[in-house]
């Protein structure tokens, strides 16, 4: 990481002045952490509320005021590395415009605001902050991110928890099914209609897909067996020369 680009700062002002009109030459996150307040981005206004987040981007005029009768507070940090939050920006479900972000529990970003301030806007703590402001920047996307695809959000939910728990026994239909939520016919129907076949047959066919690479690198079958979920070495070998048309050893073998 080069440790002089991409930095990061943070600060918090509890009774912020109004602020602009300017135009910035930084991207910044604004966290509202109590009352109301008033972003203006190149003449457009917008109301922001505690919990809401406001974004300024390079070379735009920006402003921005306290509510008179319930005056905002909050807590930003601006960041010199436009890749950061330019992926916010491109994966985000924004509530107005570009500009404003909904509303996040505190428990969720307060903390990680907070450690970004008091780590220091110094030299030695660049690299911690640019780690910090990605955390925060995730923290944003996983609340609102956008389905930019056509895989429905309750797929790619389930490939998630295959592709983390396939190592487990207890990575079954039934255990996934009730981890999504929703009834093992559904789950059925989602599989059959986004991969073609049953969730029981894509758990198989990833874990044999992990246990061949393991096979590749050198490492043992009964390893391999236990590291891909399957309990009994021999059913594996079984599973195995059924899809791959060889036994693991004969497989191995031949690498």
């Amino acid at each position: 990481m080069d440790v002089m680009g991409g930095t990061v700062f943070g600060g918090c002002d509890n009774a912020p002045e109004p602020f602009g009109p300017v135009v910035r030459f930084d991207y910044t996150l604004h966290y509202v952490t109590h009352g109301k307040g008033t972003y203006i981005c190149d003449g457009k206004s917008y109301k922001v509320e505690t919990g809401e987040s406001f974004v300024v981007r390079p070379n735009h005029m920006v402003q921005w005021y306290p509510d008179k009768e319930e005056p905002w507070g909050y807590i930003w940090m601006i960041v010199f590395d436009s890749n950061i939050l330019t992926n916010l920006a491109d994966q985000l479900i924004f509530a107005q415009d570009d500009c404003i972000i909904a509303k996040m529990p505190p428990d969720i970003v307060l903390p990680m605001f907070e450690y970004l301030v008091a780590v220091g806007n110094i030299f030695e703590t660049n690299n911690t902050r640019i780690g910090i402001a990605y955390g925060i920047i995730g923290a944003y996307i996983d609340a609102f991110k956008k389905n930019s695809s056509n895989i429905p959000v309750i797929y790619q939910k389930a490939i998630y928890y295959i592709e983390n728990n396939f190592h487990q026994k207890s990575c079954t239909p039934a255990n996934l099914a009730k981890a999504l939520n929703i009834s093992s016919s559904t789950l059925y129907r989602i599989f059959r209609n986004n991969s073609g076949i049953s969730p029981e047959k894509y758990i198989q066919n990833y874990r044999l897909e992990q246990a061949t690479q393991m096979l590749e690198k050198g490492f043992s079958v009964k390893l391999v067996a236990l590291s891909c979920g399957f309990s009994d070495p021999f059913y594996f070998s079984k599973v195995f020369k059924k899809i791959k048309g060889v036994i693991p050893t004969e497989y191995k073998a031949k690498q």
